[in-house]
């Protein structure tokens, strides 16, 4: 039972592993979103993101000045393989990464339990 959590860079470059890696059984994405940067195809996340299948929360800020909620996180979170009832998009009354600590907290690690199954 393993989960990948990525923030913000981390979270926006990790699509080929989530795409890739059957390892992996949900991701946590903190402040993502399709990056500004060019990259090449074999590594741009559009190539990548109708093939990530796995349980899927996203979080992010909705002051976020780095990766805006409508230009590139609803995006993203749109154009996931998986299914609607098993990927969840959070927006927070917050900027880039600075998340209300007891909320995120809460999210994630309700959302492991859901996903995973509870810690024995």
């Amino acid at each position: 039972r393993v989960a990948y959590m990525g923030i913000s860079f981390g979270a926006s470059t990790s699509l080929p592993l989530l795409a890739l890696e059957d390892r992996l059984k949900t991701a946590i994405l903190l402040a993502p979103g399709f990056t500004f940067r060019p990259m090449p195809p074999e590594a741009d996340a559009i190539n990548y993101v109708s093939h990530v299948t796995m349980p899927i929360l996203m979080i992010g800020g909705r002051h976020d000045y780095v990766m805006p909620v409508e230009l590139v996180q609803k995006p993203l979170f749109e154009r996931f393989g998986t299914p609607p009832d098993r990927k969840k998009h959070i927006v927070t009354e917050s900027g880039h990464t600075d998340f209300p600590r007891s909320e995120l907290i809460r999210d994630v690690l309700g959302w492991l339990d859901r996903s995973l199954g509870p810690v024995q």
